[in-house]
């Protein structure tokens, strides 16, 4: 996976951030939600797929991992679990980004008002 962090120009690569609620729930728990737009112009729609534009799964991956280190969540992390991807994500798309992060694990959704896009569990070093 790329290491986001590092990107060249991140805003290539990252949604558009619309408005975003972090709520600290515990000392070691956290909630939060981002609502975000995919911009049409982002580099992961390059050749994915000519006609018909989707977001690959690597990248939304990618931004899960890019906000919950945005949110102060250590990047030791071991893989994922229950990776669930239900529906396409197109350009232009407006979705919201959840993230529930306990000590062992992040559970992330992705969805909009017409459904879930994927979910999944971040897993961390214990």
């Amino acid at each position: 996976m790329i290491n986001s962090v590092s990107y060249n120009n991140p805003s290539q690569l990252l949604p558009e951030i619309i408005d975003s609620q972090i709520e600290r729930q515990q000392a070691l728990h956290l909630s939060a939600t981002f609502q975000c737009k995919v911009p049409s112009c982002l580099k992961w729609f390059n050749g994915h797929f000519e006609g018909f534009q989707i977001l690959p799964g690597v990248a939304q991956l990618d931004w899960v991992m890019h906000l919950l280190h945005e949110c102060g969540v250590s990047d030791q992390f071991t893989g994922f679990e229950r990776l669930k991807f239900s529906r396409p994500i197109r350009p232009d798309e407006e979705l919201q980004i959840r993230l529930m992060v306990s000590p062992d694990f992040a559970k992330f959704f992705i969805l909009n008002d017409d459904g879930e896009f994927a979910s999944g569990r971040v897993m961390f070093l214990s």
